[in-house]
């Protein structure tokens, strides 16, 4: 069996996982998760990795050193940041990179099998010295993240920093051992773009939509099931010219598919995998007018990744409409998508159709979809 421990191309979350351990030396940190949720229920083992509430006093808005995470590491990772000389190589190796540390991993997992934003605010307790069995308070990596507040409409993602039972993690982490090293990298970094959006998505949320549809790409990259004919890949993600087509002879129709199809290979994958992985509607909903129309779920999700493409490509950010904190009318219920016939901004405007949804919906979609596939 080869020894994941070192295996330079997978995440270090993973590669500790079965790292054979001085039990003597007691190699143990505590790393301090910030949330502004409200973590409740039972502590969570998974291998090496405990995560224990702190029972913090949750006011306002400011994450708070919500839950702690215990992590023993290997002798092969006696530097839990992964830097020790023997796993250094004499060329560039960056595989696994994804912009931070084990502990940055640790903290994107729990925000994406928990739904919530959550950051690592480093080690703050360590258990390697022989002659201190109860460990030692280490601040020396120690800050406390901030976290841009929400606007005076409220957040864009209400439901972000509600109560949250930590135990629904379990099943997730216990998951994660079992994954390839391959898959355990896609899981890592679709979690740090889902975390990094969550966390950022009231100050800045035309950039948390484009974050929450790259992680659903890095997924889609990895599942990896577009169909291979380029003209069905048309007819995928972008029905318009699917349609066009139709009425070309098959053999121009074929050809000009072909010219097109590598253009649009990323988007189809992307609409494969939440055809694949997407929830159905939440349990909780508002009255019909306030409803995404989940039976043209497609079609949004095109209009979605074209307006991501614009962002990225021609510095147009998501429709305003679509970044705002969702009304909420009716029993404490937020709408799924702008109020009204249309909107307008400026001098810019946008009718109901071309913003089909809200931001918290479209997290929902990543977040269960993603949730899904860790597991599958």
């Amino acid at each position: 069996m080869t020894n994941r421990a070192l295996d330079v191309n997978a995440p270090l979350s993973w590669r500790n996982w079965d790292t054979p351990r001085e039990v003597s030396v007691g190699r143990f940190v505590e790393i301090a998760m910030y949330t502004d949720a409200h973590p409740t229920g039972e502590n969570v083992e998974a291998g090496p990795y405990s995560a224990l509430i702190t029972f913090s006093n949750f006011f306002g808005h400011a994450p708070q050193l919500g839950i702690v995470l215990r992590m023993a590491y290997g002798v092969a990772l006696d530097d839990p940041h992964g830097l020790n000389a023997d796993d250094l190589g004499s060329k560039t190796r960056d595989k696994a990179y994804h912009g931070g540390d084990i502990y940055d991993e640790l903290a994107a997992l729990l925000s994406l099998a928990l739904g919530i934003r959550c950051q690592s605010g480093g080690e703050i307790r360590r258990w390697d010295i022989a002659s201190d069995p109860l460990g030692r308070h280490f601040e020396w990596h120690h800050a406390k993240p901030y976290l841009p507040p929400p606007s005076m409409q409220g957040s864009v993602l209400p439901h972000a920093a509600g109560d949250v039972n930590l135990a629904e993690a379990q099943p997730y982490l216990a998951a994660y051992r079992a994954l390839t090293a391959r898959k355990a990298t896609a899981v890592v970094r679709a979690a740090r773009l889902y975390q990094q959006a969550l966390w950022i998505s009231d100050s800045d949320p035309s950039m948390a939509w484009i974050l929450l549809v790259s992680a659903i790409e890095v997924a889609a990259e990895n599942r990896s099931n577009i169909p291979a004919l380029n003209i069905e890949r048309l007819r995928l993600s972008w029905p318009e010219m699917g349609a066009v087509l139709e009425s070309v002879d098959p053999k121009q129709r074929d050809a000009i598919a072909d010219l097109l199809g590598p253009t649009v290979k990323v988007g189809a994958k992307f609409l494969q995998f939440l055809a694949e992985f997407m929830p159905g509607p939440p349990e909780i909903r508002p009255s019909e007018y306030g409803k995404v129309d989940w039976v043209r779920m497609h079609d949004h999700l095109v209009l979605v990744y074209r307006y991501r493409s614009l962002a990225l490509h021609a510095g147009k950010p998501f429709p305003y409409p679509m970044c705002q904190p969702p009304h909420v009318l009716e029993e404490g219920v937020p709408l799924e998508v702008p109020l009204g016939l249309s909107s307008q901004i400026g001098g810019s405007a946008w009718l109901a159709r071309d913003t089909p949804m809200l931001l918290h919906v479209f997290e929902y979609l990543t977040r269960v979809a993603l949730q899904k596939w860790w597991l599958a």
